[in-house]
Parts: structure tokens; C-alpha cells; sequence
């Protein structure tokens, strides 16, 4: 107990145990929570062992990041930024672990607010061309970290066409190639992105010919 507020974060949960990990990429922080709150139940029973608890149970855990005051936390499954306070050492978050799960906080130096797609305007028919990706902060910088996309591509026919996937990005940054086939219907293609961090969508049109 005297040794955690030396730690990068720790998390208390009402109910057990709360099992942290911290991970670093680009100056962003990851911090998983681990749901570790066990009860007993009829497998207990059955074993006469009581210290069998196989059971989970759903419990609020607060969280304690030593980040700097200004840093923007979100959460990854749940695609959104918690609320923060400050106790003059600890940024403080609190999360819902259901039971027998986790939860991955994303800890960045400012706010990510913007999705932006490059890619040309129009694409012939027997072409290849990249969709270009990039994450932007408040300053409208790329952030640093890593991230994930939901990208979908439709086609003409609203049909979703082969690039649509997850992707991974570096460093806010992310390249795909798309190729149009011979037989790829004509007319207006949309790409739709999803950046998964925060839950921010955006959407850019373009022309096959």
C-alpha cells in the first residue's frame, strides 16, 4: 500500500481484487483492468473447498494514473473519454468491470478530435490508388500511440467492397491500398472510418469511372 502512489497506476476495487498492467507506445499510456472480484457459489459447494471462488462479480474500481493533470483518458472497449478528476498527485478515473473482464484505459497528452481521409477525388476502373489516414489531435497534429480503424468501403452499388477491415495505425497515421477491378461498378463510393478509441466517424466520397 505505501509503495502505490510510486507506481504509474494502480486501480482499487469495491468488491476484490483489480489486476493493473501498464504498457507505452509513442508516450501514450495503456492500462488494462482486469476484473479479479471472485465469490463463492454451487461449484463451491459441490468441491467442499471454500477457497475455490469461480464466480465473478461485477464491481466499480477507481483508478489512479500519474500522468500529467491536462491528459485525456479514454475507454478503449467502450469507444469513449471518462470523466477525470485531480488529487494533486493522481489523475482519478472510475470504470464498471463486469464481471470476469476488463477494461483498457488510453491515456494521451491532449484530446483526439478529428478522423481525416485523403484519397483522389475520382479512380478508373483497373486502377490501385492508397487511402490515406490520419488521426489529429486539438492542435491538429497526428497523435502518437497506436491506434485501430473500422474502415468500410462501398461501392456503387452500396455493396462493401474487399478493403473494409480493422486496421491498425501508428502513430495516427495509416496508408491503404484500394484496387478498383475491370468489372467494379461505376458511379460514387463512399469510405466510411471509425477510429475505435474514441468512437469518432467520418465518411469521403469518391468517383469510379
Amino acid at each position: 500500500e505505501q509503495l502505490l502512489p510510486f507506481l504509474d497506476a494502480y486501480a482499487i476495487g469495491s468488491a476484490g481484487p483489480v489486476i493493473v498492467n501498464v504498457k507505452q507506445a509513442g508516450g501514450v499510456k495503456y492500462v488494462s483492468l482486469v476484473n479479479n472480484a471472485r465469490k463463492k457459489g454451487i461449484y463451491t459447494e459441490w468441491t467442499k473447498n471454500d477457497n475455490f471462488q469461480p464466480y465473478g462479480v461485477e464491481q466499480e474500481a477507481i483508478c489512479y494514473l500519474k500522468v500529467p493533470e491536462t491528459s485525456v483518458v479514454y475507454e478503449f472497449t467502450e469507444s469513449r473519454q471518462l470523466p477525470v478528476s485531480w488529487n494533486g498527485t493522481h489523475l482519478v478515473t472510475k470504470v464498471i468491470l463486469p464481471p470476469h473482464q476488463g477494461r483498457l484505459l488510453c491515456v494521451y497528452p491532449t484530446a483526439i478530435t478529428t478522423i481525416e481521409i485523403n484519397c483522389p477525388e475520382s479512380f478508373s476502373r483497373g486502377s490501385s490508388e492508397k487511402i490515406r489516414i490520419r488521426v489529429l489531435d486539438s492542435l491538429g497534429q497526428t497523435v502518437s500511440g497506436r491506434q485501430l480503424v473500422s474502415l468500410t468501403v462501398l461501392d456503387g452499388r452500396g455493396e462493401v467492397h474487399d478493403e473494409s477491415s480493422f486496421y491498425p495505425v501508428r502513430d495516427g497515421q495509416l496508408e491503404i491500398p484500394i484496387r478498383i477491378a475491370l468489372n467494379d461498378p461505376a458511379g460514387t463510393w463512399k469510405i466510411e472510418v471509425t477510429e475505435r478509441t474514441t468512437g469518432l466517424a467520418t465518411n469521403h466520397s469518391f468517383l469510379v469511372k
